[in-house]
């Protein structure tokens, strides 16, 4: 077996394709609900004829967001393993990349934390002043 042939040995996953589905699943109805979820609140209270242009913006934000968020983590991934790589010498590329990648998700982690929290906080807030939660 040659290196080639061996690397891509190593780089498929164990048990094949058989280990995807059970993750795919909820995947699949955590984003269908997310979605929908966030098409009914851009469009509430709008007139029809602005849904459209209402869910475009939420959609074009998402991608954007997306995008940059990718861009930022990919950048503190390479970073980490750059740093890795010009400290140690004996480190190798592989070593220095999951280091990297253990940092990206470190960092998107914290991250998304800081939404949630923020999401909760505001929506706390919010609530308490909703017509909904008065008592008169």
């Amino acid at each position: 077996m040659n290196q080639e042939e061996e690397t891509i040995r190593c780089a498929r996953p164990p048990g094949g394709i058989g280990n995807q589905p059970p993750a795919l699943i909820p995947f699949g109805v955590g984003i269908g609900t997310g979605n929908v979820s966030s098409m009914v609140a851009a469009t509430e209270g709008l007139s029809p004829h602005m849904h459209g242009a209402s869910t475009g913006i939420v959609n074009t934000g998402g991608q954007v967001g997306n995008a940059m968020g990718l861009a930022i983590l990919t950048a503190v991934s390479e970073m980490r393993k750059s740093a890795l790589l010009s400290a140690h010498g004996g480190i190798d590329m592989a070593t220095a990349t999951v280091e990297g990648y253990k940092v990206a998700f470190l960092a998107g982690a914290g991250v998304a934390l800081l939404g949630i929290s923020a999401l909760l906080i505001v929506g706390s807030r919010w609530w308490m002043r909703s017509p909904a939660f008065s008592q008169d």
